[in-house]
């Protein structure tokens, strides 16, 4: 297991993020470099919609459709070491936070999108080749008395459906571990 933490995230508002070339970030692994997108279209009153290319794919909305992906206050930044994930988080929709984590698992040769939606981000992104997990710190806030709620990808299936809610944080044997210090 590695940790890499993470000092500062790199904060963009839409604003700043329209105005100037898109953000991208490489995922993968050194060796082989996989190339992720967001681009901030129709910026007004400080909210843009936000549009993600990764994998070949055309250009789509990153949070399920055009709607729900305008967003305000968004930050996105590109984690990790030798392997390497994506996160935006931000206002979209009804004004709830949402987010995304983006990866890809050179096992599998695939990406690895994780949604959540939480008042917090992510204090943890666990990259392996089994799949990846998004721990979140609930701080006695949301709906649950646990002290973190963990979202899943395995490999091949998917996003599990549920979050997961816990005291303990996941054993780190077999992912490389980001570590996101605020």
């Amino acid at each position: 297991m590695r940790t890499f933490p993470m000092v500062v995230l790199l904060l963009l508002s839409a604003a700043a993020h329209a105005g100037g070339a898109p953000f991208s970030c490489e995922l993968g692994t050194a060796r082989d470099k996989r190339p992720v997108v967001v681009n901030a279209q129709d910026v007004e009153s400080g909210a843009a919609t936000y549009f993600l290319r990764y994998g070949g794919k055309p250009a789509q909305p990153v949070i399920r459709d055009i709607e729900h992906s305008r967003g305000l206050d968004a930050r996105l930044s590109c984690l990790g070491g030798k392997r390497r994930a994506m996160l935006l988080f931000g206002e979209f929709g009804a004004g709830y936070p949402h987010g995304v984590v983006l990866s890809y698992n050179p096992a599998t040769a695939a990406f690895e999108r994780i949604d959540f939606a939480e008042r917090a981000l992510p204090s943890r992104i666990y990259l392996g080749e089994r799949g990846s997990l998004v721990v979140i710190p609930t701080g006695g806030r949301g709906e649950t008395d646990a002290r973190y709620v963990v979202y899943r990808y395995a490999a091949g299936k998917g996003q599990d459906e549920e979050s997961e809610a816990t005291d303990e944080l996941p054993a780190a044997a077999g992912y490389t571990v980001i570590t996101l210090n605020r």
